[in-house]
């Protein structure tokens, strides 16, 4: 069994606010936010942005949970260099945040390149994340 000691929580840190930042420029205007957003239906409203630090807040706070159990993944299966760092993320993106986002085209009926595109940035994010984590001094 691992150790919370065997955990770096700055790299944990370090690694979310990558990741974050990341996802701000990847669904900002200046990437593919506008492309998202038509994608996704949603109109810009002032009444929508009332509470979007709160979002972005809640959002960091998943990142921070991200990056907690990846860093306890990547312990336990004892990752040596960021090769591997990078296969464990991409199975674990195969194998649990592609097929539970599937749902969104199947069910919900939205287009298939919302799920490429949200799906291209979750594997980003499991990439950022796993590389920082495993280059961490």
């Amino acid at each position: 069994m691992f150790m919370l000691e065997s955990i770096n929580p700055l790299a944990v840190v370090t690694a979310a606010v990558i990741s974050f930042i990341v996802g701000s420029l990847w669904y900002s205007p200046f990437l593919f936010g506008r492309h998202w957003a038509k994608l996704a239906g949603i109109k810009k409203t002032k009444k929508g942005m009332q509470y979007g630090w709160v979002r972005y807040l809640v959002y960091f706070a998943g990142m921070l949970v991200t990056s907690f159990v990846l860093a306890h993944i990547l312990l336990f299966t004892a990752v040596a260099n960021v090769a591997e760092a990078l296969m464990v993320s991409f199975w674990l993106w195969l194998g649990f945040i592609a097929p539970l986002t599937l749902g969104g085209i199947l069910w919900e009926k939205k287009p298939v390149m919302l799920f490429v595109l949200n799906n291209a940035y979750n594997l980003l994010s499991l990439a950022i994340i796993s590389t920082v984590l495993t280059t961490w001094v």
